[in-house]
């Protein structure tokens, strides 16, 4: 049992498996669930051409027994890279159908997207929390996002102060955001002293509400 004095720091999204209380992005291609306690699974966006609807239920469904499968994702959305959007939404819908049968979050990958997947959100209704990741767009995009239910989760972009991701963070209401390292070089502590600094609030507290929106997120593995 965590005591407030032991309140660990959370990590929702992260390539690097650090710690148990970090979501490790699992690659497809990857046996590395074995070492780390907690993990999400998923297609990318950039790779959803080299899957079909069959072959990524076939993928998730291997990984349903693993007691460390906290989340769906990364999965998504990307304008900018990957193959043809119709393809990455195939991709896309499939694992939010997945989602919805495992009782999961998915972790989102969005870019120049973003109201094609407030489209999706509101046409399949999804009982699961969905997460954007790596949050760093203007504050109107994230007020949209957080009205429709999404948690919004920040990494390094908070580093700096003038950034989207900044601004966004300070107006976003205090249960809708968790804090993520992704593939960057800061530490997870280094993202909670900005996060702190921007929400103007003591560290200690800062690491009871997003451990407590940690666990609300990911209930079934927050223990």
């Amino acid at each position: 049992m965590i005591t407030r004095a032991d309140i660990p720091y959370t990590n929702a999204h992260t390539h690097r498996p650090v710690d148990g209380y970090s979501v490790f992005n699992l690659a497809p291609e990857s046996t590395a669930q074995a070492l780390v306690p907690r993990f999400s699974v998923g297609v990318h966006p950039w790779y959803a051409g080299d899957w079909t609807k069959d072959t990524i239920r076939d993928h998730l469904f291997k990984f349903t027994g693993q007691p460390g499968l906290c989340a769906i994702g990364e999965c998504g959305l990307d304008r900018l890279r990957g193959p043809e959007i119709a393809q990455q939404e195939m991709a896309f819908i499939a694992q939010i159908e997945f989602s919805e049968e495992m009782g999961l979050p998915l972790i989102l990958h969005c870019v120049r997207a973003t109201e094609r997947l407030l489209h999706l959100h509101k046409k399949t209704a999804p009982r699961q929390q969905w997460i954007f990741h790596g949050f760093n767009l203007r504050l109107a995009m994230a007020e949209a996002l957080l009205k429709e239910g999404l948690k919004l989760s920040f990494g390094s972009a908070i580093l700096n102060r003038r950034s989207a991701a900044a601004k966004a963070l300070a107006a976003c209401p205090a249960d809708q955001f968790l804090l993520e390292t992704d593939e960057a070089a800061c530490s997870i502590e280094e993202v909670y002293a900005a996060a702190a600094e921007i929400r103007q609030m003591a560290p200690d507290g800062l690491k009871v509400l997003v451990f407590q929106n940690w666990k609300r997120t990911f209930a079934h593995t927050s223990e």
